[in-house]
């Protein structure tokens, strides 16, 4: 009788759980900006630390972006206080932010090399570049 209990309120409980992840709604509502542009388009080692300019083509639909490379987030420069950070973290001279761009620190490589896609999360959507670093 307990079994039978058990086995009924389990069943219950993961009609429930189906049920509700049915009815979620899409987490991003248009398109993303194409990503145009992504220079430079490699490094020579796996440390990271590079100063990466992305170029999409509607910067207005991208205020808070988030970048990934890879399985790795990017670091998003988006004030005179992250550039010195970073100039300073990686040691870098320097950094000249493009204006209409997004300003990035890549992150470490994969440790096989190789490329990998570059993404840019905006308000509106996902960019993906293939093999774009």
């Amino acid at each position: 009788m307990t079994r039978n209990v058990f086995l009924t309120l389990s069943a219950a409980a993961a009609l429930v759980v189906v049920t509700g992840c049915q009815t979620s709604n899409p987490y991003y509502s248009g398109t993303a900006p194409e990503i145009t542009d992504v220079s430079p388009d490699e490094e020579l080692s796996l440390t990271g630390c590079v100063h990466v300019v992305i170029e999409v083509d509607d910067i207005e639909q991208c205020e808070s972006p988030a970048v990934v490379f890879g399985y790795r987030n990017a670091h998003v420069i988006g004030s005179d206080d992250d550039k010195a950070f970073w100039e300073a973290r990686c040691n870098l001279d320097d950094i000249d932010l493009e204006d209409g761009a997004i300003n990035v620190i890549a992150p470490p490589g994969p440790v096989a090399g190789g490329s990998v896609d570059v993404q840019v999360a905006c308000e509106d959507g996902i960019a993906v570049a293939e093999d774009a670093y």
